[in-house]
C-alpha cells in the first residue's frame, strides 16, 4: 500500500520530471550540433593521404588527392560517379583529379562531398570513404 502524495508534492515531482526531461534533451542536442559531422575510418597502412578532408570548405576546381604506395591501381568515384582513368593523373603526390571544364563535372557545387577510391594490390582489394565540403 502506498503513501497518497499531496497535491504539493505531487507539483513538485511533476516540475523535477520536466527539469529532468528539459536537461536529458539539451544534453543531446549539443551532441547533435557540436560533434563533428563524421568520423572518417582511419586510412590503410599502404594510403599515405587523401585530400580534401574535413569541413573547411575547398575551392571550385580544388583536386582529390590519393597518395598510394607503388604497385597499387585505383578507381576513383566522386559522389558515386566512376571518374575515367583517363581523367586521373599521376602526380608527385600521388593520383589526382580534378573538376575541369572539358570533364563531367567542371567545379565543385557548394556543399558536402563523398570520394570513394577502390584499389587492387599486394593487400589485395579494398575501398576507402570520406567526404569533404565545397564552398
Amino acid at each position: 500500500m502506498s503513501i497518497p502524495l499531496t497535491p504539493r508534492q505531487q507539483s513538485r515531482f511533476r516540475i523535477a520530471l520536466a527539469i529532468a526531461g528539459v536537461l536529458f534533451a539539451a544534453i543531446i542536442v549539443g551532441f547533435v550540433v557540436f560533434l563533428p559531422p563524421s568520423r572518417e575510418a582511419p586510412l590503410p597502412d599502404f594510403i599515405d593521404r587523401v585530400a580534401p578532408l574535413g569541413t573547411v570548405p575547398v575551392g571550385d576546381t580544388s583536386p582529390v588527392v590519393v597518395a598510394i604506395d607503388p604497385g597499387y591501381t585505383i578507381e576513383l568515384f566522386v559522389d558515386q560517379l566512376q571518374v575515367p582513368d583517363a581523367e586521373i593523373a599521376v602526380g608527385p603526390d600521388g593520383y589526382e583529379w580534378a573538376p575541369a571544364a572539358d570533364r563531367r563535372r567542371s567545379a565543385w557545387n557548394a556543399g558536402i562531398h563523398t570520394v570513394a577510391v577502390r584499389w587492387k594490390g599486394a593487400s589485395g582489394e579494398g575501398e576507402y570513404r570520406w567526404s569533404f565540403e565545397a564552398g
